[in-house]
């Protein structure tokens, strides 16, 4: 048999073992085990006691009731809360929940925690609502949100180095919001503002370095039930160790406008280096604007050209002094044409603009089709200077019109349009006080310095058409002085005005005068202008004649037309020359009187000579001193003129007295009654008639009643009376007939 050979242990071969050694192995197996317990560990947390303390101590800390219908773990959505709710602030407030969102999701990487970094996978809000209401007494339903007050610190601590703020090892890698509603109501003026299907994205967020984040959000503003839509993308990096952003690009967009921002601000001081471009689209503007807003201008209206605003701004924000500002506006074709009329057009130009000043070298555009230029240049000296408010301003302003011919009928047009003044709620304000005169002193600067000049061959108003104007206005230590000389329809207007605005009031004093104004190019263009108004055009070419008056007014509160109570002055008219031709107004005159006859006189023309009045104004009283008319050249060769007198109070009665003259002898009939008014006896004098009441109304109805029986009585009873004589004088000559009248 062969030997036997037993190996021994020393003597074997040895061989490499395969996979990780035992020490690897157990570290695996720890890791295993607690990443096991990281995943069945929240499984194993009794939510609805979290749920309960959350409900209770989230209640008690924001002040208002806090519900939430469940809270739900699944391993990869991971936490999610649902039917969240937090009541509105009782009292006057609706009952509607002043946030509620049906489902809420955050997803936490778990793996995170074991570097002590917490990394929120997503935030997503699904339909949260939230409510911003004021209540009738003004006051905002999140007065008193969260309880307590804050701290305010001793005014006798020693000022402290602003510590830099605390960084939270958390990082947000996406925050959604999708079709969120956010309702802004306001009771006690009656309005609503809301804003639905809220989007937004928020990606890229930490709080515990700066990093790159983008933002994204489009939804739609409802205003006065318009909605608007908004669209905002940005990326930015925030430091909230520095509480630094760096803002690289962010577009907002809206319609008819689109928004630039980029720069950045450093640090607590809030250190800003901002660049702002801003464009305005004119012809989408009707997309943007409210209705409210919209209704207000005309329905015709178009608009065109376009806005370019840049605005460069560095510096501290805290301290508007030492910001360094610069900017341009431009101006680029902006037109406004109301249906086919050309109100504005080809309006361009531009104006710069620092923290000093502005200036606006020439902005060039045509207003109704005529060319116009405006200048401007104004120094402020620097943004704290306006900051400080009117009472504090210092400023020096210049503006100058020039324009061959310049045409208000665009600006009257607007001003004029829109809704109604708020003059009928006037009287539910509280007198003013000083004796009804407003303080108005604050308002105007003492440093303010202001010149305004108007250059005009011609003006435009409403059809009226004037020759040169020249228009001077200064204001100086709160002294404002004016100038006006105008030419208009052959006459010349001038106006001299001194203001003090440093006085209540203000005091002023004006002195108005109008020399030769010819009646009729003034009557064709008025009539022109209006082909609607049927008496201005009975009057087309029918009248002559020329005005002249003269007034010289002082007082205070010329300004606001309630407080003519402390107006003072004088006035002078005449009227020289004058005919007005055949018109409804004879018409009218002959049917108040019955007599054929004076019916047939006065369906002829009206003249009139050296017609003049004096009147005088004393607070609310207006009185004409004196007044004469006459229808002839030589006023008192013609067959009627007139003398009156009386007071208008404002807002109060009314008492006037007109004495009419009739001549007899300028009537002719013809034949034996035609002698009757051949009398020799001169100019009668008839009752005057009255034009009073408490009312002006009452008053307007007295004067056309008592009209009526004066033309009555001086026709049925003077001529009546005047031809029974001259009748009886001629009868009695008749032999055999004198016997009847007693003789």
């Amino acid at each position: 048999m062969p030997k036997k050979i037993l190996a021994t242990p020393s003597k074997m071969k040895s061989r490499p073992r395969r996979g990780l050694p035992r020490w690897a192995w157990a570290v695996a197996a720890a890791v295993a085990l607690f990443g096991l317990a990281v995943l069945v560990a929240p499984f194993l947390i009794p939510w609805d006691k979290v749920k309960a303390a959350v409900v209770a101590q989230g209640s008690q800390a924001l002040g208002r009731q806090l519900s939430i219908g469940a809270i739900d773990l699944g391993l990869l959505s991971g936490v999610q809360v649902k039917d969240v709710s937090l009541a509105n602030a009782g009292g006057d407030f609706s009952h509607q929940p002043l946030f509620a969102n049906a489902d809420a999701q955050v997803s936490v990487s778990l793996w995170s925690l074991l570097s002590g970094r917490v990394v929120i996978n997503s935030i997503r809000f699904v339909k949260p609502s939230l409510l911003l209401e004021t209540d009738r007494a003004g006051r905002s339903n999140l007065a008193g949100l969260g309880g307590g007050s804050f701290a305010t610190a001793s005014p006798k601590a020693a000022p402290t180095a602003p510590a830099a703020a605390a960084s939270f090892p958390v990082v947000v890698n996406e925050f959604v919001i999708d079709q969120g509603d956010v309702v802004i109501r306001d009771r006690q003026k009656g309005t609503e503002t809301a804003i639905h299907g809220l989007d937004l994205k928020l990606t890229g967020l930490s709080l515990a370095a700066a990093g790159a984040s983008r933002l994204e959000a489009s939804l739609n503003a409802v205003v006065q039930g318009k909605a608007i839509p908004v669209a905002l993308v940005s990326d930015f990096k925030l430091d909230p160790a520095t509480l630094a952003v760096d803002i690289r690009s962010l577009t907002l967009t809206l319609p008819a406008v689109v928004a630039h921002l980029k720069g950045g601000i450093q640090g607590q001081a809030s250190q800003a280096d901002l660049d702002l471009n801003v464009t305005v689209d004119l012809r989408a503007l009707d997309r943007l604007l409210p209705p409210s807003t919209l209704q207000s201008l005309p329905p015709d209206l178009k608009l065109g050209g376009g806005l370019a605003l840049a605005i460069k701004l560095k510096g501290p924000l805290k301290l508007p002094q030492a910001l360094a500002l610069a900017g341009t506006l431009d101006f680029d074709q902006v037109q406004a044409q109301v249906g086919s009329y050309p109100a504005v057009s080809g309006l361009q130009g531009r104006l710069s603009f620092d923290k000093a000043g502005a200036d606006l070298p020439a902005l060039t555009l045509k207003l109704g089709g005529d060319p116009l230029t405006l200048a401007l240049k104004a120094r402020w000296g620097d943004l704290g200077n306006l900051a400080g408010g009117a009472a504090k301003l210092k400023a020096d302003v210049q503006v100058q019109v020039t324009s061959p011919r310049l045409n208000l009928d665009p600006l009257l047009a607007a001003g004029s349009g829109g809704t109604p003044s708020s003059a009928a709620g006037a009287g539910n304000t509280s007198p003013a006080p000083h004796g009804g005169l407003a303080d108005d002193r604050a308002l105007v600067s003492k440093g303010l310095t202001l010149s305004f000049d108007v250059d005009a061959d011609s003006v435009l108003a409403h059809g009226l058409k004037t020759g040169k104007l020249v228009e001077r206005l200064r204001l100086r230590g709160q002294k404002l002085v004016t100038a006006t000389d105008l030419d208009l329809y052959r006459g010349h207007f001038s106006e001299r005005s001194a203001v003090d605005l440093g006085q209540l009031g203000p005091v002023y004093r004006t002195q108005i005068q109008l020399k030769g104004l010819d009646f009729g190019p003034l009557v064709d263009d008025l009539a022109a202008a209006d082909p609607k108004d049927l008496k201005l055009q009975q009057l087309k070419g029918k009248v002559s004649g020329s005005l002249g008056l003269r007034a010289d007014l002082r007082g205070k509160g010329l300004a606001d037309p309630a407080r003519t109570q402390h107006l003072a002055g004088t006035a002078s008219f005449q009227l020289t020359d004058g005919v007005i031709h055949k018109t409804d107004l004879q018409e009218r005159l002959a049917e108040a009187i019955p007599d054929p006859s004076t019916q047939a006189v006065l369906r002829g023309d009206l003249r009139f000579s050296n017609a003049v009045g004096q009147l005088a104004f004393a607070g609310p009283r207006t009185t004409l001193k004196s007044f004469s008319l006459g229808s002839g050249k030589d006023w008192r060769a013609g067959v009627l003129f007139a003398q009156a007198s009386g007071t208008l109070v404002k807002n109060g009665p009314v008492d006037f007295h007109i004495t009419p003259h009739f001549n007899p002898a300028q009537v002719h009939v013809g034949g034996d009654l035609g002698h009757a008014f051949e009398d020799s006896r001169g100019w009668p004098t008839f009752d005057y008639v009255s034009y009073a009441g408490p009312t002006l109304d009452q008053a307007k109805a007295d004067f056309s009643a008592g009209l009526r029986k004066a033309a009555t009585k001086a026709v049925s009873d003077k001529v009546r009376s005047l031809v029974q004589d001259k009748a009886g004088a001629v009868l009695k000559q008749v032999p055999g007939l004198n016997k009847l009248f007693g003789q």
